[in-house]
């Protein structure tokens, strides 16, 4: 019978484990510190793009803020114009006139509303997290807090401009200008009601003077909304040009 030895496999020495787990060990950290710096880098990369696509939202912002505090200011004025005539003894016919040309100018209405695109993305994606320095996300985040506290202050020039929409309902016929609403604009004039039958305006004086007082809770209502305005342009005004300079955003 043929007998197999088996082949003699010499003992391997301490120091050559020692090596190959070496050898292991090493391989396993460097594939561990190169995947973490191609994690590293697309992060960087990926909140490099939000905050641009930030950049370009606080732009718009901008835009938007200032044109809303144009439009305020302007709204204020019309309203001291309108309480006016409170005071003032007119014809009937020249009364009329004056007050359906304010209150139609006073039934326009602008709020100011965040372009909020990037930041929600960058909310849900987690990208918040990745921000470095902390100041960057701590200025974004002031930012969006500062946004809130106007929201709430536009919610109180809304509710007193719903009052006054409801008290102009009441004054007068508004269906008889029904066909009329070429005039009803931002650049409308009173001579533009000239061509134009116009409504009765009711003489109930309760009534009148209720329009009267919520047009002036809803001017000091304005007056605090556009500090707030001005306050969050102002701050969206440095935030620009500190995240342009953070991440090297060109113009």
């Amino acid at each position: 019978m043929e007998v197999h030895h088996h082949p003699h496999v010499g003992k391997k020495r301490f120091k050559e484990y020692l090596l190959e787990g070496l050898m292991i060990f090493v391989a396993v950290t460097l594939g561990f510190f190169a995947e973490s710096l191609r994690e590293h880098f697309a992060n960087k990369e990926t909140v490099h793009l939000n905050i641009e696509n930030l950049v370009r939202n606080l732009e718009e912002d901008t835009t938007s803020l200032a044109g809303a505090i144009k439009f305020c200011e302007m709204k204020a004025k019309w309203v001291d114009s309108f309480a006016a005539l409170k005071h003032v003894r007119l014809p009937d016919t020249s009364f009329r006139k004056q007050f359906i040309y304010h209150a139609l100018k006073l039934s326009a209405a602008q709020t100011f509303i965040s372009n909020q695109t990037a930041f929600e993305q960058m909310k849900s994606s987690g990208t918040l997290r990745l921000i470095r320095p902390p100041k960057v996300v701590d200025s974004i985040l002031k930012y969006q807090s500062m946004y809130e506290v106007l929201k709430l202050q536009g919610d109180e020039v809304a509710t007193w401009y719903a009052k006054n929409q409801e008290q102009f309902a009441q004054s007068m016929d508004f269906t008889v200008l029904e066909a009329s609403n070429d005039i009803i604009s931002l650049n409308m004039r009173v001579d533009d009601l000239q061509a134009y039958r116009l409504p009765v305006v009711t003489k109930d004086s309760v009534l009148l003077f209720r329009f009267f007082n919520y047009e002036i809770e809803e001017k000091s209502a304005l007056v605090n909304y556009v500090y707030f305005l001005n306050r969050q342009l102002s701050y969206a005004r440095t935030l620009i040009p500190f995240l342009r300079k953070e991440y090297g955003i060109k113009e």
